[in-house]
């Protein structure tokens, strides 16, 4: 069963502007996006997040959050029979650049993704 729900105002004086994203979109949308066919192995043996932020409760506690997306128990993963390097994704870095670990966003946070 699939149901697919639209918003397309939150109230008549406030239509949402703008075209819905297409089924699968990342959200927010990235500054760059390149959309390919070929596949990027994750080992999850060896697959690492991390941060240049160290005891940070929310950015430890988002990298926690994620496993289990990355990996779902559900699906069984089993290494491809032949890959080059450059199909192994081995790291995902977060970089925060005010080096502070805030526990609210800040008035002037730059939540861009590079």
């Amino acid at each position: 069963m699939l149901t697919m729900i639209v918003i397309d105002y939150i109230e008549a004086k406030f239509p949402l502007r703008g075209e819905p994203s297409a089924p699968n979109a990342p959200w927010p949308q990235p500054q760059y996006l390149n959309v390919s066919s070929d596949y990027i192995y994750i080992d999850p043996e060896f697959f690492i997040v991390y941060s240049n932020l160290k005891n940070c409760d929310i950015i430890d506690k988002a990298i926690e959050r994620y496993k289990p997306i990355f990996f779902p128990p559900k699906l069984s993963i089993q290494t491809p029979n032949i890959f080059h390097e450059n199909q192994i994704f081995l790291s995902v870095s977060i970089l925060v650049k005010s080096k502070k670990c805030h526990i609210y966003p800040q008035l002037h946070d730059d939540q861009s993704c590079k």
